[in-house]
């Protein structure tokens, strides 16, 4: 009975813990943090007809980093500890 209700029950829930709401979160702060906007913008550019603005650069660069690492911290504050 112990075995059908930790599988059942608590196994997936920290599962979709762990891996959809934790997982993401980190996932998306690193990449975020090493990605190189020059190797972004050649492959942006790359085989296409028209050129993406240049605000898109500012944005890839220092917002979607910055929200990463504010969510996680605020995460960290309120959940983690």
């Amino acid at each position: 009975m112990f075995v059908v209700v930790l599988f059942y029950y608590i196994i997936p829930d920290k599962l979709d813990f762990w891996g959809g709401m934790f997982g993401i979160v980190i996932f998306g702060a690193l990449e975020t943090s090493i990605f190189s906007i020059k190797k972004g913008r050649m492959e942006m550019h790359s085989r296409v007809d028209f050129k993406i603005p240049g605000i898109f650069e500012f944005i890839m660069e220092y917002v979607t980093p910055a929200s990463m690492l504010i969510i996680l911290g605020v995460w960290t504050l309120q959940d983690a500890i």
